[in-house]
Parts: structure tokens; sequence; C-alpha cells
């Protein structure tokens, strides 16, 4: 049941992106459920079954709120955006996210954006500026430079990558490449996601001082994430080699975090070792910078140790299908816009349902070092 209610919840956020008429669905589909249940009441009195009845209300009910949060996601003024598209203008916000440094170059999120003394609605800036600012996140930034909308352009494999697509998954129409000026003022109160930025800036430099490049970024990618500063040589390399995915989080980094709580806390009660657990996995979470891969690996680690304590089974398939609706149902622009979300629920489904066939296809192969797992969880996914 719960596949066929997220995948109507899936269909319904997919309409508004497609279809000019999912206004006046929504209401057909809100009236119908009305209906259903007005004639679920009088069945139900008169002694008949109700059970068909349900599940169509509950249908109804799941596309309909699939349209209305598709519906409900903050539009932005496209005319305002394009009157600063080209023009130099002072621009005020706060950095939403963590600083990345590229090879070259970093790059900050503002929001509660205020453009030439103007407040903006809706949208945040991308920055990119000279490496070594020293800007964390929840810090109010002044810059001054011209603002361009993001782009569409042409990969090296001659595909065209939209990227203002892909932006506007975050809120992002607009950017600003090296500003002329660049003002900081620091965040003066406590926040736990500068205390874990802190952390995380504090274990890579740990790390940079005793391993050597490219050796360190790699590390930095393969614990943390950090693959911004492999360079792009190196990263070019994992690509032509298909390793890519070695300096991109994913839910084995998850699950290496629950495994290692849940030891430590072997002496706890169920209870608590469950909430120190999720707990865990949050801040991991957000030290990591939470990308899509890594909130459904977390989201799906929560509800596997809310099963543990409940004392029931946990099914990964309907994790899955929790996690993506959750997901969705937060920012519902990732089902069309965010490649990572979509390659990690796909692979993750691929390891799910095709693992047992795989393992049959490679029963040949010997277990020794792993190496039947490794090729059956590579094949799946």
């Amino acid at each position: 049941m719960i596949y066929f209610l997220v995948g109507l919840f899936a269909v319904g956020v997919l309409l508004p992106s497609y279809l000019n008429f999912s206004d006046y669905l929504a209401w057909v589909l809100v009236v119908t459920t009305g209906g259903l249940f007005l004639y679920g009441i009088i069945s139900r009195i008169l002694g008949g079954s109700t059970k068909i009845i349900a599940v169509a209300i509950l249908a109804c009910l799941f596309a309909a709120l699939g349209i209305v949060r598709m519906q409900g996601v903050a539009g932005v003024d496209h005319v305002q955006i394009q009157s600063f598209n080209g023009n130099f203008a002072k621009v005020e916000g706060m950095v939403m996210t963590f600083p990345e440094q590229r090879e070259t170059r970093g790059r900050i999120v503002l929001g509660d954006v205020l453009i030439n003394n103007t407040s903006v609605n809706n949208f945040n800036v991308l920055v990119w500026h000279d490496r070594g600012e020293g800007v964390s996140i929840k810090d109010q930034v002044i810059v001054e430079g011209v603002l361009q909308v993001p782009e569409d352009f042409e990969t090296t494999q001659g595909r065209t990558f939209e990227y203002g697509n892909y932006l506007a998954k975050d809120k992002i129409y607009l950017e600003m490449f090296d500003p002329s000026k660049f003002a900081i003022i620091p965040y003066d109160g406590f926040s736990i996601v500068r205390f874990l930025e802190n952390l995380k800036k504090t274990f890579i430099s740990r790390m940079e001082s005793v391993l050597p490049e490219p050796h360190s970024s790699l590390a930095g990618g393969i614990l943390l994430g950090e693959k911004q500063s492999l360079g792009n040589i190196w990263q070019e390399k994992f690509r032509i080699a298909g390793l890519t995915h070695i300096v991109v989080l994913s839910g084995y980094n998850i699950s290496i975090v629950v495994a290692v709580i849940l030891y430590l806390l072997g002496f706890l009660s169920i209870l608590w070792s469950s909430v120190f657990s999720v707990l865990g996995i949050v801040f991991f979470a957000l030290l990591v910078g939470g990308g899509s891969t890594v909130i459904r690996a977390s989201v799906m680690a929560s509800l596997l140790i809310l099963a543990r304590f409940l004392h029931r089974p946990y099914y990964a398939l309907r994790g899955l299908f929790i996690a993506g609706f959750v997901m969705v149902l937060f920012n519902p622009l990732i089902l069309t816009r965010d490649l990572s979300f979509q390659l990690s629920f796909l692979a993750t489904l691929g390891i799910i349902l095709f693992t047992p066939v795989a393992d049959k296809i490679f029963k040949r192969v010997p277990q020794k070092l792993g190496l039947r797992e490794i090729m059956v969880t590579t094949f799946s996914a």
C-alpha cells in the first residue's frame, strides 16, 4: 500500500511541472475525496464494506497532496530577477550553507538577501569569491559585483547541463563572480552548525598536516565528502576510471556511524542507545552538509533504529519509499531537478530489488575478501 500511495504522491508532484490544468485536477481530487468519504459513511451505516472506498480516498488524498505541495513552492519574480541580470549591485545576506572551497575559488550561498538595500523574496544568491576568505555559515556578508542569471552549458560529453534548474532547487536564481568588495560581519551567537563546521575544519586541517596531497583530499572525500579540493585534474581521472563514487558520501558512511555508536553505547538501554544513534546520524548529516544522498540514507537508518526500538521488522524497500516521500514533501523540486537524489534513490532501489538475482548470477565468485558481495552490490546498483 505504501508504495502505491508514495507513487501517487510523486505523480502529483510531477503533474504541475508538465501540465497546465493541474490546478483543476487538484480540486477534482479533493471533491472526489469528499464524495467518497460521504459514500463510505453511508455504506458503513448500511453495513457494507468500506475497504476499497478507504483505499480510493487515500489515493485521491496523496495525489492531491503532491499537486498542492508542488504548487505551494514559493514562486519568484522572474521579471525582478532579470532586472538584476548583468548589472552591478550591492548584495547583503546571510551565509546559508557550509562555504565550499574549490580548486581556485570559494563558493557561498547567501539568503535573506538585500540587493541595493532592497529586500527580495524567495531566492538566494550564489557568490564565487577568491579562495582564502575566512567566512563561515550564518555570517552576514556584503559583496559588490555584477549579478548574472545562471545559464545552461554544454558538458565535455556534448550534453546540455540545465544549470539554472539545478540551482533553482536550492532557490538560487542569481550568481556573482569575483566581487570587487567582500565584507564579513561575523555571527556572534552560538550555533550547532557553526560548531560542526569548525569541528570539520579542524579535522581536515589535522589530516592535511599528516597526509600529503592528493592523499589528504582523497581521505577528506571518502570520510566527509570533501571532494572539491581534489582539483579538476584528479576529479577527471576518477571520472574516467568510473570511481567518482569513492569520494561521494553514501549510505555506507551512515551505516559506519550507526554501527560505531551502537557498539560504543552497547551498555545502555535500547531506548538511550537508539536516541543517541539518531542524534549521531543527525549531527553527521549536518557535519557533511546534508546532501541528498546523505539525507536519504539518514532517514532510512533512523527508521531502522526505530524498528529496532519497537521490536518490529524493518523492510529496506519500505524505508526507501518513506525516505523519498519525506524528502520530496520537504522540497518537491528535487524530484525533477536533483540528479543526486534521483541516482541515489534508483541505485538503492536496484540494490534492494536485484541483489537476490545478482547473487545467483555471481554464485561461482568466491566470497573471499568480500569479492562476491562487491560484485553483487555493484551490479545491482
